[in-house]
């Protein structure tokens, strides 16, 4: 049985997370990393499936640590990021949202549904969705990201995202 007080903290943080990636609110969307945070959206396989070792195979996104979105962020900032030229306007959705108690790292495994639309006049209107999974510490603050695994539903991708617009 799902803990509903853990399932609704955990859906107002992904909530918050989402927001300030909308609202272009930078540095509180990086304060929600843990300095040696994994970003990752895997590509899939000739099979249809997602690669599972990021280690060795390639991947659409694959970020290490807090510093590697920091520079992913300073890239947007400064124009220098071709994925984000023009930056589009950005709403996410999320739904679904599950959440279970620690791991033996104490860990929150959580998951959750989202829709991304995206609209620029370079691209025009964008629509990515699939399944986060998530894997949160209990920080002094509240939640902090350890992990995020980003499924997008497409097997292949039209144009180009970044962090911030999937």
């Amino acid at each position: 049985m799902a803990d509903m007080d853990l399932s609704a903290q955990v859906a107002q943080f992904l909530y918050a997370e989402a927001l300030f990636l909308d609202e272009r609110r930078w540095d509180e969307w990086l304060s929600l990393y843990e300095e040696d945070a994994v970003f990752w959206v895997p590509s899939y396989t000739m099979q249809g499936a997602p690669v599972t070792d990021p280690e060795l195979s390639i991947n659409l996104i694959y970020i290490t640590s807090r510093a590697g979105l920091e520079d992913r962020i300073y890239r947007i900032r400064t124009g220098t990021s071709e994925a984000s030229i023009q930056l589009p306007h950005i709403c996410h959705q999320i739904s679904n949202v599950t959440a279970e108690a620690g791991d033996e790292n104490g860990l929150v495994t959580a998951a959750a549904n989202f829709m991304v639309s995206a609209w620029s006049h370079r691209r025009g209107q964008e629509f990515r969705s699939g399944r986060y999974e998530y894997r949160l510490s209990r920080g002094g603050d509240g939640l902090l990201i350890a992990y995020k695994k980003v499924l997008p539903i497409e097997e292949v991708t039209d144009g180009w995202f970044d962090v911030v617009s999937i």
